[in-house]
């Protein structure tokens, strides 16, 4: 080493050079934030192994342990939502006790409490509703799975809507389709205004514009 030899002989390591980041601060509960030195991104202090990659006005709340915010603005992950990522976007939310839920981006996309392994992947103004878990919304605008729908699909489009205890329920895109309260299991394909109305199990629309399937229709 520097024209010495070394006695005994050991083993060498390389070492990485480190480089200083403005703006980032590693925190004792071995959170990462970045722009937090005019408190611009924020994490609560009983969280732990959390992380804030960058934007600005970013908050992960109370509890929200091993969470992650990568960048973006406005984007705000509730207290107890552990495990949950946001990964940028603006004005995006997952509430409070969403357990490994996902925002991808997009714009002032929800994902409301007790709403765990939820997915919202892009587009904008998409909402899951409360208990509605491992339901998926992959994009588009103003869509909607509503409370007790766990494991509902949106594929993507705008202003479709999955309402309340449609469990396991798909609608693929197209605009304006609805499947209604405690139709389990229902699939629109995709289309315009496309409706299976209540307690229709089972039942089915694979496209088109318009078709409505009538309530207590099983199998249609």
């Amino acid at each position: 080493v520097n024209g010495s030899t070394l006695s005994p002989r050991e083993r060498l390591l390389a070492v990485p050079y480190a480089r200083a980041v403005h703006g980032l601060r590693v925190v004792h509960t071995n959170n990462i934030v970045l722009n937090a030195e005019a408190g611009e991104n924020t994490i609560a202090g009983s969280v732990l192994h959390a992380v804030i990659g960058g934007g600005w006005q970013h908050q992960i709340q109370t509890e929200s342990i091993y969470s992650t915010i990568g960048g973006g603005a406005r984007n705000e992950i509730q207290s107890y939502s552990r495990y949950a990522t946001i990964g940028g976007g603006w004005r995006n939310q997952i509430q409070s006790n969403a357990w490994y839920a996902t925002i991808g981006g997009g714009r002032e996309n929800q994902i409301q409490p007790d709403t765990d392994y939820a997915t919202i992947g892009g587009g904008g103004w998409n909402q899951i509703q409360t208990n509605s878990d491992y339901a998926t919304i992959g994009g588009g605008g103003w869509n909607q799975i509503q409370t007790n729908s766990g494991f509902a699909v949106i594929g993507g489009g705008y202003l479709n809507e999955i309402r309340r205890d449609s469990s396991n329920s798909t609608i693929g895109g197209g605009g304006w389709n609805q499947i209604q309260s405690n139709s389990r299991y229902a699939t629109i394909g995709g289309g315009v205004g496309n409706q299976i109305q209540t307690n229709s199990w089972y039942a089915t629309i694979g496209g088109g514009g318009w078709n409505q399937i009538h309530p207590n229709s099983w199998y249609a």
